[in-house]
């Protein structure tokens, strides 16, 4: 296993790439303000950041996906070739922009950051905070989880079968993920078949807004039901949803029907998945299938004791094969779990 420098007890050093010196300024100003990172440089092109990472040491990079010269995917692909590291990747997440940080998730970056660009001192601030965070637990991945992704095209039109609409959800398939969650899921979603009749719960640690990019994203390589989750929204047989665990979601019963609910009285919840896995075993119990994929720090681990509490069983997704295996580990480390990588899950899952 790869010791990353945080974990050492030495700085996080960050290399930066964007073609705006005004933006290098400003993450070297918010990468400076945490004792525990250190500004390595920065390069103003995808070519001069080649040049530059040859004899700069560093652990983490941020990359623009726009850049003259050579743009961040280009860049992204002779780093993970050359020289691995983790990456995240820096977009203002237009509709193209999340396109294109959604394929660079696929050529092996970690996570994406979204630039700067709070109105006020608070959301500069939380802004900033939020960067800073992501460095660091881009330095605790394992690149050598991070590989080029083949997906094919979606040729089909998806659509729900109106039968289904009226069928009660028998079982319910609940996958929780964070850290390293987008590429987990760009590697399951699109292999499963469509014609797959249980329900299918994402509870992603993510922004409704990324989600939302994310799931019109997906919609081009698979070919069943999908959907952003939200409060008051059904889940049905045979669909895919995926909801933010950041927004206090948790699983309702009304007449037979299955319904999100949000808890508004608080802010962002800590323990979201926790939430979200706690109110699917009350319900579901042993009718249940919990699968944790890449994903660090402890949320969801109460929800997966409560789902082996109710009988459920519990696949994770093994260690190797996740950009994040903080998580995982802890929860293999209860023992009764089913540790599969992702193509033994595509195999497995609804076949």
């Amino acid at each position: 296993m790869m010791v990353t420098r945080d974990e050492a007890g030495g700085k996080v050093k960050v290399f930066v790439v964007d073609d705006s010196l005004l933006m290098c300024k400003a993450l070297r100003n918010i990468i400076s303000q945490d004792p525990l990172l250190e500004y390595a440089g920065y390069a103003l092109d995808g070519k001069e950041a080649i040049e530059l990472l040859a004899k700069t040491p560093c652990d983490v990079c941020t990359f623009d996906v726009h850049m003259p010269v050579m743009n961040g995917i280009t860049l992204l692909k002779h780093v993970m070739i050359r020289n691995p590291k983790p990456v995240l990747m820096l977009s203002a997440f237009t509709a193209e922009g999340a396109r294109v940080t959604f394929d660079a998730l696929r050529f092996g970056a970690v996570d994406f950051l979204q630039k700067p660009s709070g109105s006020s001192k608070e959301e500069i601030d939380a802004q900033s905070e939020i960067i800073r965070e992501k460095i660091k637990k881009a330095a605790r991945v394992r690149v050598a989880a991070a590989q080029y992704l083949r997906l094919k095209k979606n040729v089909q039109q998806a659509g729900q079968n109106e039968s289904d609409n009226a069928r009660q959800i028998g079982r319910i398939t609940l996958m929780g993920a964070n850290t390293g969650g987008y590429a987990s899921l760009l590697k399951l979603l699109p292999s499963l078949p469509a014609s797959f009749r249980e329900s299918v719960l994402v509870a992603l640690g993510a922004s409704s807004m990324h989600i939302v990019a994310f799931v019109e994203y997906l919609k081009g390589y698979v070919n069943y039901p999908l959907f952003h989750g939200k409060d008051g929204d059904e889940l049905l047989p045979g669909t895919v949803c995926l909801c933010s665990s950041q927004e206090g979601l948790s699983v309702t019963q009304k007449d037979n029907r299955i319904i999100l609910h949000a808890d508004s009285s608080v802010g962002e919840h800590k323990d979201g998945m926790d939430r979200i896995f706690m109110s699917v075993a009350e319900i579901f119990g042993d009718t249940c299938l919990g699968i944790m994929l890449s994903a660090d720090g402890t949320d969801g681990l109460q929800g997966v004791i409560s789902l082996k509490g109710k009988g459920s069983e519990v696949w994770v997704q093994a260690s190797s094969t996740c950009l994040s295996a903080e998580l995982p580990q802890k929860i293999i480390a209860l023992g009764g779990i089913k540790i599969f990588t992702l193509p033994e899950m595509a195999v497995r899952l609804f076949r």
